[in-house]
């Protein structure tokens, strides 16, 4: 049996993308979906840009900080230059690696930092946040399995999101003894390897527990941000969902996009937040146009990355300021 080209896997996830949205909107009434969205409010609307700014600078400070645990100091608009523009052009790329890879990429070129410290910095950033979300996921389907009908889909995301949680502290803990235990041969060790020099790595982030602190507080303050997004989108279509359930759903979507089978939020996400919010007798076409407004709005907030880009010079300095690693 013949191999699939990986240059046809993009292909095929947009020919999923737009069949399972052509399908959905037949479904769902076309008609309906179009008097909903004839009410929309621009102004509020427009709040989610607003919103969207502020996520991404957070995230760029968030960014900083684990920078300035590895010995660099730069402005925050460098930082923030470096997100953005990665982050678009990420986007041409099959997976979120290929954004996070477009971010360090993007921070070092216009720097003199070493590509290795951008990206474990990168990486630790993305352990922040998926730790964080997982912790938010948990107790809010802990919540919803308490709340709604429908209890076993929740228990099981509640379980598994602190349950992922008590093994990574376990994991991380109790490193030294799975190191001496990790013994293979041949590639399979070269890689092991690999994945302790990560960890590694990490070490230094452990001298830095109330910055630490700060970054994690940050991630909770995006994923705030994330659910006044849908909120302020709701109110735009004159929508009456309330805000609890919005804080309780968004978690768990926002856990769902780590399954790569959408693009820039279109597809699979909006059935997911189409059965949800079922649950709580929201109808179909109201929150199937919310997601797609919301990810309509990242979309065009990631397009204008590539506006950034253009116009980047004049966030350009000449080398970062270093100094030495945080005590």
């Amino acid at each position: 049996m013949k191999k699939v080209p990986a240059r046809l896997f993009p292909l095929l996830r947009m020919v999923f993308v737009l069949g399972l949205l052509t399908f959905m909107v037949i479904k769902l009434d076309p008609k309906a979906l179009w008097e909903i969205l004839k009410t929309v409010s621009i102004p509020l609307f427009c709040m989610v840009f607003v919103f969207l700014s502020i996520e991404a600078t957070l995230r760029s400070i968030n960014w900083g900080q684990l920078l300035r645990c590895k010995g660099v100091d730069l402005p925050l608009g460098k930082i923030l230059y470096a997100y953005i523009t990665g982050s678009f052009f990420g986007y041409f790329l099959p997976s979120s690696l290929g954004t996070d890879v477009s971010r360090f990429i993007a921070l070092s070129k216009q720097t003199s930092i070493k590509m290795a410290d951008s990206a474990v910095t990168v990486v630790a950033l993305n352990v922040v946040m998926l730790l964080s979300l997982a912790l938010t996921a948990g107790l809010s389907a802990t919540g919803l399995a308490i709340d709604v009908d429908e209890k076993l889909p929740f228990i099981l995301i509640a379980a598994g999101a602190l349950s992922g949680i008590v093994i990574f502290f376990l994991i991380f803990r109790n490193r030294e003894k799975l190191r001496q235990r990790s013994k293979f041969s041949g590639k399979l060790q070269k890689i092991i390897e690999k994945i302790w020099k990560l960890v590694d790595a990490f070490r230094v982030f452990e001298q830095h527990t109330p910055m630490m602190l700060k970054v994690f507080g940050n991630a909770f303050l995006i994923q705030i941000l994330a659910s006044l997004n849908v909120y302020f989108i709701s109110l735009s279509l004159h929508s009456e969902i309330p805000i609890l359930y919005i804080f309780l759903f968004m978690p768990i979507i926002a856990i769902s996009r780590l399954v790569p089978i959408s693009i820039a939020g279109f597809g699979a996400e909006q059935g997911i937040f189409v059965a949800l919010f079922a649950l709580v007798g929201v109808a179909p076409e109201e929150i199937f146009l919310i997601s797609v407004l919301l990810s309509s709005a990242s979309l065009l907030f990631i397009v204008g990355g590539g506006l950034v880009y253009l116009f980047g010079e004049s966030f350009k300095i000449s080398k970062p300021l270093s100094r030495p690693p945080l005590l």
